[in-house]
């Protein structure tokens, strides 16, 4: 092992039982007409035999759960000649029903395995670096390390970076509607195709396909998904669709925050220090998910992003 350095791997692991979410508990246990009646006026939701019209029952429900598996690495150069350093790396997979800001309500509260999937953002690559260096200049230092005018010219400069990089984040296809007439909270579509593949979709022969992918108007292939058909007899109520939870993905990250240090030695307990911080120094956009909802004009398009756009601070610090 290189003299200063530390090197650990490791293996984390973590279990999530009775999680949190909201659920309609009257939701209708089959997909029906919504012209179709009965004599409870009911639609065949579960509640209903002692008073009649019940409508959705949204309440709190503890039946949620999750795992996640994670491959750590992690490489210090503790500070020794001028510059330290700090990288770390991790490889995770979060599987569950529920994620992080969780704010959609189940597709079918009567088939909560159909939740299960890619958990986001569920980043599968992190990257980090943290490094300082400080520069070899004035006294004590390798280079021009004489006194007086050099030591407040050249003297007590420090270069510190931040490196950032992450692999795209899960998301879930969605529908802008709910075909199912059972109150869906957030129904899916079907998966005919590949949405990460450009051009015409087999399955779905009358959508016009993008004919590029992972570019700001088409991040994914919308004809790779449809509205579940029609049930047999019933013509204005489809079936679940077999989409799956977090089976799309957004774009990657990158991002580099760069500061310049310069300390001024006034008097022997006495520093004044000069700082430059630039963030996001290379000004590179962030981009956020893309439009999830599949059956709509501008499905996969990304129209937003995420953090600012460089900026520059200056500071002064005095230390007495």
């Amino acid at each position: 092992m290189i003299k200063n350095t530390v090197l650990q791997v490791a293996y984390v692991g973590t279990h999530g039982v009775h999680l949190a979410h909201l659920a309609n508990l009257n939701q209708p246990v089959t997909p029906s007409d919504s012209n179709f009646t009965d004599a409870t006026g009911n639609f065949g939701r579960p509640y209903f035999a002692t008073v009649p019209n019940i409508a959705g029952i949204r309440t709190e429900m503890h039946d949620y759960s999750s795992i996640s598996h994670a491959l750590q690495v992690r490489f210090e150069k503790r500070f020794s000649s001028g510059w330290s350093m700090l990288d770390s790396y991790t490889w995770q997979h979060t599987i569950g029903q529920t994620e992080e800001n969780e704010y959609l309500e189940p597709q079918n509260t009567h088939n909560l395995a159909a939740e299960r999937g890619d958990n986001g953002p569920d980043y599968r690559h992190q990257f980090t670096s943290a490094w300082t260096y400080e520069l070899p200049f004035g006294p004590g230092k390798h280079f021009v390390s004489g006194d007086g005018a050099s030591r407040w010219l050249v003297g007590g400069w420090q270069v510190n970076g931040i490196l950032g990089a992450y692999s795209g984040q899960a998301f879930t296809p969605l529908l802008s509607f709910d075909p199912t007439n059972t109150g869906s909270g957030a129904p899916r579509p079907d998966i005919v195709g590949d949405p990460n593949r450009a051009g015409p979709v087999a399955a779905n022969p009358t959508c016009v396909a993008p004919t590029q992918i992972h570019t700001l108007t088409a991040w994914y292939n919308p004809c790779a998904f449809m509205v579940p058909p029609s049930i047999d007899g019933v013509q204005t109520a489809t079936r679940f669709g077999d989409a799956g939870r977090g089976i799309l993905r957004g774009p990657r990250s990158t991002n580099v925050d760069l500061s310049l240090f310069k300390d001024f030695q006034i008097r022997e307990h006495t520093l004044l220090q000069f700082r430059t911080e630039v963030f996001n120094l290379f000004n590179h956009p962030q981009f956020g998910l893309p439009n999830m909802t599949t059956d709509v004009q501008g499905a996969g398009s990304i129209t937003g992003t995420n953090g600012s756009s460089r900026q520059i601070q200056f500071a002064l610090k005095l230390s007495f």
